[in-house]
Formats: structure tokens, C-alpha cells, sequence
């Protein structure tokens, strides 16, 4: 059995905002958004940022590809016309920072799983 077996697959859609660099005012800028398959997890864990500090999260994602930490995720389509946006920051309550990114492989060292921490 699979890890994604285990959690029932990759059952949801989610909006994910790829960080495609930093404008001339230091802004960071993101690539149109992407519909993506993953299974969303709501969940609060303390979670220690880069700088340290503990938040808490909103939820916990499995995906099924590399991630950066700083990107962001919105569950559900906001992608379509009307809610197209290139910036997450305009969709607050929806879209949430990549807190944490993990990859690791599996025992058989056949395939990798990657889970993001919101």
C-alpha cells in the first residue's frame, strides 16, 4: 500500500502560485496560477519558521511535486476567468503561505512523497 493509498489519494484540487522571482521594489512576483491534485489535511500543529518563530499552521497537504516554502496554496479552482489572479496576497482568507516543505522517499526507495505545511 502507498502512501497516497493510505490517505485515500490525491482527492482535491488546489491553486498553487509558483514564486517566479522579485520586482524592482523587492516584491516578490508569482507565476499565473495552476490547478493541482492533492489531498488536503485542515489541521493546527505549531509549526517553527525559517526566522524561529512558531505559528500555527492551517493545514497540512500532500503533493506531487517540488514546492518551495514562501509559495502559496488555495484549496479549490482560482483559476478561472474572473478569479485569475497572479498574486495570492489578493485572496488572504483563501490562499496560504508554504510554511514548510518535506520530501522524502519511500522504504522501498521507489518513490518520493511530498507533504507542505500551510
Amino acid at each position: 500500500m502507498t502512501n497516497m493509498q493510505f490517505y485515500g489519494g490525491y482527492v482535491q484540487q488546489a491553486t498553487y502560485w509558483q514564486l517566479s522571482g522579485v520586482d524592482g521594489y523587492g516584491k516578490r512576483v508569482f507565476s499565473n496560477p495552476i490547478l493541482i491534485d492533492v489531498h488536503w489535511s485542515d489541521r493546527t500543529d505549531l509549526v517553527i519558521k525559517k526566522d524561529q518563530e512558531e505559528t500555527p499552521s492551517k493545514a497540512t497537504v500532500f503533493v506531487q511535486q517540488d514546492m518551495q516554502v514562501g509559495e502559496y496554496l488555495a484549496l479549490g479552482d482560482f483559476t478561472a476567468t474572473g478569479n485569475l489572479t497572479s498574486d495570492p496576497l489578493a485572496i488572504p482568507e483563501q490562499a496560504f503561505q508554504i510554511l514548510q516543505y518535506m520530501k522524502n522517499i519511500s522504504m522501498m526507495g521507489d518513490a518520493h512523497f511530498r507533504s507542505v505545511v500551510l
